[in-house]
């Protein structure tokens, strides 16, 4: 079962900065473009749930490398704002610790990553951070996490377990992919619908004779939008046939 630690102390390299909390939010609101709010509030299908600074990605991205050296009390503190860039920046530092760590700081990061995984609460914030903590993580461990992770009630917990195996497909290992897939195929959420046709999508690049032997055999009891999304790579031909079939209900 999935379990989280709490000894969350990693010790900075020697002679490097320690950015205050303050130091690092100034930066990023300095960089702040109200007329980009409207636009950005477009991306997301309850935007009331956040507060937008209107700060663009790379900008976001530009801070994480700034101040990688942020203390966990104060990227916990990032991750419980009620602004999106804000909490979108933790994680972004928590993923540049993450490549920086050696297995020790990593155990230590993936499992403040789970305690706090309730903050992980929009798809962006998922995508930028699953696959490169989690997923990197449990590369070569035992991915029984990202299962029970894929059962839970709580949507972005789902989303957490597929997207991470983004990082098994990137090493060329598609099971866990499909495994999960295989679990989701009754959820009722859309936006988990099309993380796994993304993911499936993904399978193709590695090995697409397999993902289209998924697909004949399981196309009848995917969400159409995840069948979409799986195909949107594939010749509109094939596209169609499948398509067709799962609108028809029938095995082949």
């Amino acid at each position: 079962m999935l379990t989280a630690r709490r000894d969350f102390v990693i010790g900075r390299p020697p002679g490097t900065h320690s950015p205050s909390l303050g130091e690092t939010l100034a930066f990023l609101r300095k960089r702040a473009d109200p007329s980009w709010i409207p636009v950005e509030r477009r991306f997301y299908r309850d935007p009331d749930r956040h507060v937008f600074w209107g700060v663009r990605k790379a900008h976001v991205v530009d801070a994480a490398r700034k101040f990688v050296h942020l203390g966990f009390d104060e990227i916990r503190e990032c991750l419980l704002s009620p602004v999106h860039e804000v909490r979108s920046l933790g994680l972004r530092i928590l993923r540049n610790q993450f490549d920086r760590g050696d297995a020790c700081r990593q155990d230590q990061i993936f499992h403040f990553y789970v305690a706090h995984r309730q903050q992980v609460s929009e798809w962006d914030l998922v995508d930028e951070s699953a696959p490169y903590i989690a997923g990197k993580y449990l590369w070569k461990k035992d991915p029984a996490i990202l299962f029970d992770l894929s059962g839970a009630e709580n949507q972005w917990d789902r989303r957490i377990a597929i997207v991470s195996s983004w990082w098994f497909i990137r090493q060329g290992h598609i099971d866990t992919t499909f495994g999960l897939v295989e679990r989701l195929f009754s959820d009722r959420e859309d936006l988990i619908h099309k993380a796994c046709g993304w993911m499936l999508r993904e399978t193709g690049k590695v090995d697409l004779s397999r993902l289209v032997l998924f697909l004949e055999r399981h196309h009848a009891r995917m969400p159409r939008v995840m069948l979409r999304y799986a195909l949107e790579r594939f010749h509109p031909d094939d596209r169609e046939r499948f398509l067709q079939k799962n609108r028809n209900g029938r095995n082949p």
